[in-house]
């Protein structure tokens, strides 16, 4: 028992001497497109959070997403390691919860993020299972800064690929383009999103009428930090 109550002492004075971060931002987009589905029935959304980081290594995350019919609140703990200057991986937990949403469970997702700094297009791999709903996601892409000396953007690309309720395949490919400003003291990020949803995915999975191409527009305001 004293063995115990020491380790719990040690790591609350570890986290009680670490240096805390707190992040918090908001978006409003015109709808909201995740792993290829639109959770928001193409409806404005808006998805405030709140990330706290603990010393370099741990964070946690509080996310929401909301409209006038769909409801959800994720909560994300990470442990970041970093072998080498040339990558590093986050290994963590995702709680999706779906306040005040008949027939939704909450559902755990244990994932991986590994990035790679070697390159000047980062590459990123996401691996995640929900151990809950019992379906696999994989995704590959990469970022950079276009135009770096002028009007710099901000660019991702990437893929995933799902294994859900008997579909295994590409759900979704997907282009973003966001400029940052700085706007008394809080980064602005207008972003351009686009989404190609293969047609087996939406026959497989998802509403077959929902169009395989779609443009989301949307304002991300971020501020806070250590």
């Amino acid at each position: 028992m004293m063995k115990k109550i020491i380790i719990l002492a040690s790591l609350w004075a570890s986290v009680a001497q670490a240096e805390i971060g707190l992040e918090y931002y908001v978006g409003a987009q015109d709808h909201f497109m995740w792993r290829g589905f639109d959770l928001s029935s193409g409806e404005p959304f808006l998805t405030p959070g709140l990330t706290a980081s603990i010393g370099e290594n741990i964070w946690v995350d509080v996310w929401g997403g909301f409209n006038a019919d769909y409801q959800e609140i994720d909560l994300t703990a990470a442990y970041y390691l970093e072998p080498s200057e040339d990558f590093g991986i986050d290994l963590g937990l995702v709680i999706y919860t779906y306040p005040g949403m008949d027939g939704y469970d909450p559902s755990y997702e244990p994932f991986a993020m590994i990035y790679s700094y070697v390159l000047p297009f980062q590459p990123q791999l996401l691996l995640a299972y929900d151990a809950t709903l019992k379906t696999s996601y994989l995704e590959i892409s990469g970022t950079t800064t276009l135009m770096e000396e002028g009007f710099a953007l901000d660019l991702k690309l990437g893929s995933g690929l799902y294994a859900w309720e008997g579909f295994t395949g590409i759900s979704t490919v997907f282009v973003e383009v966001a400029k940052e400003y700085e706007v008394m003291g809080l980064s602005v990020s207008p972003t351009l999103q686009f989404h190609l949803i293969p047609e087996g995915f939406r026959d497989d999975v998802m509403d077959p009428t929902i169009t395989g191409t779609e443009f989301v527009f949307q304002v991300n305001i971020t501020g806070g930090g250590e």
